[in-house]
């Protein structure tokens, strides 16, 4: 297979969350290609999602060192940086959000299109604080822009800004909603206007539109197992369990609904039922994810 249908396979397995696949066909990609700037970079995509910042920022040194002005290059030391902010000693916080920035602008301003660039410096001026460069107004103006890059992402920043000011961020995301012209633009909307209202402490809101997402996305199972989650904070564990399984039914191998399905079974009081998915869920998620650790917490106290 041409290297970049084998990247392109790999990236796409990764993003619907077939890790152990993934995994397999990427670091097969970068044995063929241990020189491929590309495949380097998808390597240290690999990585972030393997809770393993690390190795990723190796991998991405490499491929910068291979194409010093590539934009995603510079884009994925940005979020390698990002990642490791939060292990690191106050002292070295600023020196960290000061370098993240500095990998972001200079992305941006090696591909001006690059709409992924624009989204992480907006999300920088929202998340950082003031002593570190965070400005709402400098956010607002890169949303603007966003809008003329990438349509779907200007709206969802613009509705991360209103959110960020404590104003009604629905519109936006609506609006988003609405200008998705395939399935992922569409459910990535969704899913980042359900992930919104849940940080709002809104659950059962992000519950009616994830129940609507998921009927007009049937064969999603992510839509499901987000589901599953906003199902489990709004404390229906019923309804979690079944919204887990039928995203198991629809994808056996993605771990976030086993995870959920635990997690609803062991508030039911099933707990060799929750035994079985936290092990499955390990089996299938990376080691150092995002939820392993709670996933094995979770088995010790069983």
């Amino acid at each position: 297979m041409h290297i970049l249908l084998a990247l392109s396979a790999g990236l796409a397995l990764l993003q619907r969350g077939h890790y152990l696949e993934a995994r397999a066909a990427l670091e097969e990609a970068v044995r063929a290609q241990p020189q491929s700037a590309p495949a380097l970079l998808d390597l240290a995509e690999l990585r972030l999602t393997e809770g393993e910042p690390d190795r990723a920022e190796e991998s991405a040194k490499k491929a910068l060192a291979l194409a010093p002005q590539d934009s995603r290059a510079h884009f994925m030391l940005g979020r390698i940086l990002a990642e490791q902010i939060d292990s690191v000693s106050v002292f070295s916080k600023l020196s960290y959000a000061k370098r993240m920035k500095a990998e972001f602008d200079q992305a941006a301003e090696l591909n001006p299109d690059s709409a992924e660039a624009r989204e992480a410096l907006c999300e920088f001026y929202l998340r950082a604080p003031g002593f570190a460069g965070g400005n709402v107004d400098h956010a607002r103006a890169l949303a603007a822009e966003l809008l003329q890059i990438d349509r779907v992402t200007g709206l969802l920043e613009q509705a991360q800004v209103a959110a960020h000011e404590d104003q009604d961020p629905a519109p936006w995301f609506e609006k988003a909603i609405a200008a998705a012209k395939t399935p992922d633009e569409r459910m990535r909307a969704q899913l980042s206007f359900s992930a919104t209202l849940l940080q709002q402490k809104k659950p059962r809101e992000a519950v009616l539109r994830l129940r609507a997402a998921a009927d007009g996305s049937p064969t999603d199972a992510r839509i499901r197992a987000a589901l599953a989650d906003a199902l489990l904070k709004s404390g229906d564990a019923d309804g979690a369990l079944l919204a887990a399984r039928k995203a198991m039914e629809v994808d056996p191998a993605l771990p976030p609904a086993h995870f959920f399905a635990g997690e609803a079974l062991l508030k039911k009081g099933d707990k060799p039922g929750a035994r079985a998915e936290y092990n499955a869920y390990l089996r299938l998620a990376p080691p150092k994810g995002r939820r392993a650790g709670l996933a094995r917490d979770r088995l010790e106290d069983l």
